[in-house]
């Protein structure tokens, strides 16, 4: 009823003479208007409103709200920490520059006292002691040679043990605040290794730790970032074996310890408030 409503219209436009009975519009012969049909009124008004119905209904919110809106449900269902919006933090909190990258001065003290290593010595002693004192300089906390190398020594020594203990989150984030993660990434590939076990223990110490040279540099182009490097000597006994994967050993020994130096440089990035010493790299004594 709706669709033949519809053509009698078009038909209208074009012809003005149609019978009664047929046609939804028809012609007074009085006063020369167009009327409707009282018949075919309702099918009219249905079919109108049938058509008003499929139109797009406006949205209940105006379109330039949507970005106000997704902000507005994002803190709702990701509510920020108040902690974090103090005044008292800085705003640098939670984010540190790993580390410089490399080692400085490669510089260890050596045995044979001829001309040419008592020089480099001579210049490493005057080098390294602007070293520490620039570090003292800037450091928040205060730097004690002595005290700085025993915990120096006490942060190799956990380190290699956590290396050996199954992985967790609280392990990872011990091993991080100990060591670099170029350091962590290098002994993980030696302890991780699944062709081989390594098995590394500390027995006693031999002599005291004691720190033989100290640097302070920055990065190439940077010169915001101020990092400083102390060497520390340890003399230990250890026990170090190397295991194949069939338990079969390869290297040193699981009961006899063995006497070693290590020459482990710590660095500490003294532009970072918040920093502490960790070991960025081993020098190796020929």
């Amino acid at each position: 009823m709706a669709v033949s409503s519809v053509r009698l219209f078009a038909r209208l436009i074009t012809n003005t003479s149609y019978k009664q009975n047929n046609v939804l519009f028809y012609q007074n012969s009085h006063t020369q208007k167009l009327l409707f049909h009282p018949i075919l009124l309702p099918s009219m008004v249905f079919t109108t409103k049938r058509m008003a119905s499929f139109k797009r209904k406006p949205s209940k919110f105006p379109q330039n709200d949507i970005i106000q809106r997704n902000e507005e449900l994002m803190k709702k269902l990701n509510p920020m920490d108040e902690r974090l919006t103090r005044k008292d933090i800085p705003s640098d909190h939670g984010y540190r520059a790993d580390s410089s990258g490399q080692i400085f001065s490669s510089f260890i003290p050596k045995t044979d006292k001829s001309a040419k290593n008592l020089w480099e010595s001579t210049k490493a002693k005057i080098s390294s002691t602007y070293a520490v004192a620039m570090i003292k300089r800037k450091d928040t906390k205060p730097f004690k040679v002595i005290e700085f190398a025993k915990s120096a020594q006490k942060k190799f020594i956990d380190l290699n043990n956590d290396l050996q203990l199954p992985r967790n989150k609280n392990i990872e984030l011990r091993m991080e605040e100990k060591a670099t993660l170029d350091v962590l990434s290098a002994l993980e590939k030696q302890f991780g290794n699944p062709g081989k076990k390594v098995y590394w223990r500390y027995v006693k110490e031999l002599e005291r730790p004691r720190v033989v040279n100290a640097a302070v540099g920055q990065p190439p182009g940077d010169n915001d970032n101020v990092y400083a490097q102390v060497t520390v000597r340890m003399c230990t006994e250890q026990i170090l074996a190397i295991q194949d994967r069939y338990d079969r050993l390869v290297l040193g020994s699981l009961k006899r310890p063995k006497r070693v130096i290590d020459y482990v440089v710590f660095e500490r990035h003294l532009s970072d408030t918040y920093g502490n010493w960790r070991i960025c790299g081993k020098i190796n004594a020929l």
